[in-house]
């Protein structure tokens, strides 16, 4: 009889923890590995509270869902509230030249800007009445976006991206 009751204590402290620590709380914002150095995820709470302390006033929204935030009807058509009629868009072609391109803000340009948790190792830069967050979307790509202030409300004026 004195058995049950230890295994059942046993099973309670012993088996019960290595069933839950078997996956981490994040497991689906897992680290990149970019040449040899880890890089946490950019949606993990503790990554989002540090890169909203640099954020300027207003701006910290607008930040965490390109970055954070699942694609959903919403999400775009809150992008597309935050975006001037047309963005410039920057990238690197196949040659490693830089090309420029005037795109009309739309629904599909508002669904590709939708990290949707895809972002790693972001740095911001702040100056004036503008924000510039670059991030890893990949092992091998950085992409950036830039928001300007236009009367008292932040909007998406630039992106770009390039590859190895």
């Amino acid at each position: 009889m004195k058995s049950r009751p230890l295994l059942y204590l046993f099973s309670m402290f012993i088996i019960v923890p290595f069933t839950t620590s078997a996956s981490p709380p994040h497991s689906d914002l897992p680290p990149i590995n970019v040449q040899g150095e880890m890089k946490a995820n950019a949606c993990l709470p503790e990554e989002r509270e540090s890169v909203r302390a640099e954020l300027p006033e207003g701006s910290a929204d607008l930040v965490e869902t390109l970055l954070c935030a699942k694609k959903t009807e919403a999400s775009k058509n809150y992008l597309l509230r935050h975006m001037s009629k047309f963005i410039n868009r920057t990238w690197m072609d196949e040659n490693y030249v830089e090309r420029t391109q005037r795109v009309k803000a739309d629904a599909a340009l508002a669904e590709q800007l939708l990290s949707a948790g895809e972002a790693w190792d972001v740095s911001v830069e702040i100056s004036a009445n503008r924000v510039s967050i670059t991030y890893m979307p990949n092992e091998a790509c950085i992409s950036d976006r830039e928001l300007v202030r236009k009367k008292g409300r932040w909007m998406i004026t630039a992106i770009g991206s390039a590859c190895d």
